[in-house]
C-alpha cells in the first residue's frame, strides 16, 4: 500500500488565521523542522510532501532538513469550506472534534483538492494529512493509523484518532476526498449528524483508531498557531526534547493542566446589562432574582480587551444574566471587540431586540456566533417557559439576520438556536434540533442548571460524573458582571464570591490574584466549601 504524507506549510498565516510561527525556534529547532523530522520518522509513510506558497519555497526548503522529503509550490486558493471551518473551530480548538457543524481538527489543515492532486500524482492509496505546526506529532501514531486503515480499508475511507490536536494525523482515501470536494464540504462533514442520514457516532465505527486511554482523555492544543499553544509546546518540547512518546506527552500535558493555570483566561463572558425582556423565564436566572446591574461602562470593556488580547486565541461572549442587545451602546461594544482583534466573538441573545440595524452591526463587526436562546419549537412551548407571546417575532428576527448574512455571502455569524433541556422542553428536543440545524447549519441543546440550588431544579437528570473533580472553569474562563466585578464562573449570578473589580484592577491581576488562586487550591484539595456555591454545584465538569 502506497501512503503519502502531506504537510501544507505557510510561514505567515496559520489555518486559523493567526501567526503560524513555523519558522520560530522551539527549544533551538524551528517548529516546521521538528514537525518534518517527527513525521519522517514514521516507517509506514512511503513519501512525505511539504507544500508551501511559491514565494516561501526557498525558506521552507531551508527548514526541511530530512533526506527524501519533497517540497512543492502551491498557490491555489483555500478550499471551499475553509472559512467556515475557521469560524466553527474557534470555540473548540483544544479538542480534536466538537466544533460547530461537527468540525474537527483535521478540517483545519486538510485541503481536499490539494491532497487529491498529490494522491493522483503519486499513485497514493491513502493520504496522511499532518498539521505543519505540530512539532510533537507522534511517529508511532502515524504508523498505527496507517496499520489501522490497512486492516479496515474495506470498511472505512477515513481514519482519525482521539487525541489532543497536533499529536496525531488523519488519513483519507482518494475516494473520500473526491466525495467532500463534490459537496464542497470539509472532511469532517462525514462525521456530522444529518437528520436525513442518521448514522452511528464516528468513534464507534472503523474510522476511529483508539489509542491508550491516557491519550484519549488528554486535552490541550499541541500546535504553534496560537501564543498559548506555542508556550505549551515550549514546556513540553523542553521536557521531552522533542522525542517523547504520545503517552509521555499526554501525561505531562495533563499534569500541567491539573496543577497550573494559564496567565489569562481563554474565554471571558461579559454581561453588558441585566435588563431582559424575558425576566419571567423559568429556564435561567433573569429579572428580580439577579438584581439590577449596569449597563456596563465600555471603558471597562476596552481595558479588558487590551489585557485579554495579548493572547491571540482569546474569546469574548457577550451574554451574562441579561440581554446584551439592550445595552445603549451595543454596537460600540461590538466595534471595540473588532478593533481589539479578539479571536472569537459570540453574542447570547433572546433575539427579541434583533432588527435590521442590529443585524447589520453584527455582520459588520465580525461576530462569529449568535446564540439565540429560543428554548421551544412552537409558540405554545415558548409561552410556557418564557411567559410571553413573542415566538413569531423572534423567529422573524432570526430570519432577518440570516437573510442579511446570506445576502453578503458571509460565513459568519453562525446562527445557533439553542434549547435548554428541562422537564418542560425534553419532549420537543429532537424535533427542535433537527429543525434549527436545517435552518442555519447548527443548533445547541444545553443542560438546565439550578445554579447550586438557587433556582428550582428542572433537570431531566443529573449529568455530573460520579466523582467530583476540580472545576474546569477556574482554569479556562470567567465572567465579568455589568458593574465591572469579576466572578469565577457563570453560576454565580448573585455575585456571592467576587474575585475582583475591573474598575480598580486589571484582568491579569484578578486572574492571577490571591483570591482566585486560593479557590483553585481549595478545589485541588477537595475543599469545595470556600466558595458558597461550589459544594452544591453540578456544573463543575463542563468546559
Amino acid at each position: 500500500m502506497n501512503v503519502v504524507g502531506v504537510i501544507q506549510a505557510d510561514l505567515k498565516t496559520s489555518p486559523l488565521g493567526t501567526a503560524s510561527r513555523l519558522s520560530e525556534d522551539l527549544c533551538g529547532v524551528p517548529v516546521l523542522t521538528r514537525t518534518v523530522r517527527r513525521a519522517h520518522a514514521a516507517r509506514r509513510l512511503d513519501t512525505l510532501v511539504v507544500v508551501c506558497p511559491e514565494e516561501q519555497y526557498e525558506q521552507v526548503c531551508a527548514l526541511v532538513d530530512a533526506d527524501g522529503v519533497e517540497v512543492r509550490k502551491f498557490d491555489g486558493s483555500d478550499y471551499v469550506a475553509a472559512k467556515a471551518v475557521r469560524v466553527a473551530r474557534k470555540w473548540s480548538i483544544e479538542s480534536w472534534r466538537g466544533g460547530m457543524g461537527n468540525s474537527c481538527f483535521f478540517d483545519e489543515h486538510t485541503h481536499p483538492a490539494l491532497c487529491l492532486t498529490i494522491a493522483a500524482q503519486t499513485g497514493a492509496d491513502a493520504i496522511v494529512s499532518i498539521a505543519a505546526g505540530a512539532p510533537l506529532i507522534d511517529p508511532q501514531m502515524i504508523d498505527d493509523i496507517i496499520d489501522h486503515f490497512e486492516n479496515e480499508s474495506e470498511n472505512t475511507k477515513l481514519v482519525f484518532a482521539q487525541s489532543p490536536p497536533g499529536l496525531s494525523p488523519a488519513l483519507f482515501s482518494p475516494v473520500l476526498l473526491e466525495e467532500v470536494i463534490k459537496v464542497g464540504m470539509s472532511p469532517g462533514w462525514v462525521n456530522s449528524y444529518r437528520p436525513d442520514q442518521p448514522q452511528r457516532d464516528m468513534i464507534n465505527v472503523p474510522a476511529c483508531f483508539r489509542p491508550p486511554m491516557a491519550i484519549q482523555a488528554a486535552s490541550g492544543r499541541l500546535t504553534s498557531d496560537t501564543r498559548r499553544g506555542f508556550e505549551l509546546l515550549q514546556r513540553l518540547a523542553g521536557d521531552t526534547n522533542g522525542d517523547g512518546s504520545a503517552g509521555a506527552i499526554c501525561r505531562k500535558l495533563m499534569s500541567i493542566r491539573e496543577h497550573e493555570s494559564a496567565s489569562l483566561p481563554r474565554e471571558v463572558q461579559v454581561e453588558l446589562t441585566t435588563e431582559d425582556q424575558l425576566s419571567g423565564t423559568i429556564l435561567r436566572p433573569r429579572g428580580d432574582v439577579v438584581g439590577r446591574r449596569g449597563p456596563l461602562n465600555l471603558d471597562i470593556l476596552a481595558r479588558l480587551l487590551e489585557n485579554l488580547c495579548q493572547y491571540d486565541d482569546s474569546l469574548i461572549v457577550l451574554g451574562g444574566f441579561g440581554e446584551p442587545l439592550l445595552h445603549p451602546d451595543f454596537e460600540k461594544a461590538l466595534q471595540l471587540c473588532r478593533e481589539a482583534n479578539v479571536f472569537g466573538l459570540a453574542v447570547r441573545t433572546n433575539g427579541m431586540a434583533m432588527n435590521e440595524d442590529v443585524a447589520r452591526a453584527i455582520c459588520d463587526n465580525g461576530v462569529d456566533v449568535v446564540q439565540v436562546l429560543l428554548d421551544a419549537n412552537d409558540a405554545e412551548g415558548y409561552h410556557r417557559v418564557h411567559g410571553v407571546d413573542a415566538w413569531d417575532d423572534v423567529v422573524k428576527n432570526m430570519d432577518v439576520l440570516n437573510q442579511l448574512r446570506q445576502s453578503r455571502t458571509q460565513v459568519n455569524p453562525i446562527i445557533a438556536a439553542s434549547l435548554t433541556k428541562s422537564r418542560e422542553t425534553i419532549g420537543t428536543m429532537e424535533a427542535f434540533y433537527d429543525r434549527w440545524l436545517s435552518f442555519s447549519g447548527w443548533a445547541v441543546v444545553e443542560g438546565y442548571s439550578h445554579h447550586a440550588g438557587l433556582l428550582e431544579d428542572r433537570r431531566v437528570m443529573s449529568m455530573a460524573p460520579p466523582q467530583r473533580r476540580p472545576c474546569r472553569q477556574l482554569r479556562e474562563r470567567c465572567t465579568v458582571l455589568a458593574d465591572g466585578r469579576v466572578v469565577g464562573c457563570d453560576q454565580d449570578f448573585q455575585a456571592q464570591y467576587v474575585l475582583g473589580d475591573l474598575n480598580r484592577q486589571s484582568l491579569t491581576e484578578i486572574w492571577q490574584g490571591r483570591q482566585l488562586n486560593a479557590l483553585r487550591e481549595a478545589h485541588r484539595a477537595g475543599a469545595y466549601s470556600l466558595h458558597p456555591m461550589c459544594e452544591k454545584c453540578d456544573e463543575w465538569h463542563r468546559p
